[in-house]
């Protein structure tokens, strides 16, 4: 058995580690485009496309709700089936 890794000393910003600040920008930077690019589009409909306002925030809902259901699967599930066929493949036992 290995040992546990341990960050160096030092490396932290705020008693938090450095690399949750990565997290918590891409995060951020995920949202804002993400809600950027939804108001964006109702702009395009109502201002281009002519269409009505409400209309707009209906296909604004409908690519929300398509989104939002899409999502990959759980990513443990997705672990386990592969360690599953690479042990039925090569003749092993899974490891859990």
């Amino acid at each position: 058995m290995t040992a546990a890794f341990t960050p160096p000393a030092g490396k932290e910003v705020l008693g938090h580690p450095r690399g949750l600040w990565y997290l918590v920008f891409a995060e951020a930077w995920e949202r804002f485009s993400y809600y950027g690019m939804q108001a964006l589009l109702v702009l395009y409909l109502t201002q281009y496309l002519l269409l009505p306002e409400n209309v707009a925030h209906v296909a604004r809902r409908l690519i929300d709700s398509l989104t939002t259901t899409a999502q990959p699967r759980d990513r443990d599930e997705v672990a386990a089936q592969a360690r599953a066929r690479s042990a039925e493949r090569f003749g092993r036992t899974p490891a859990r």
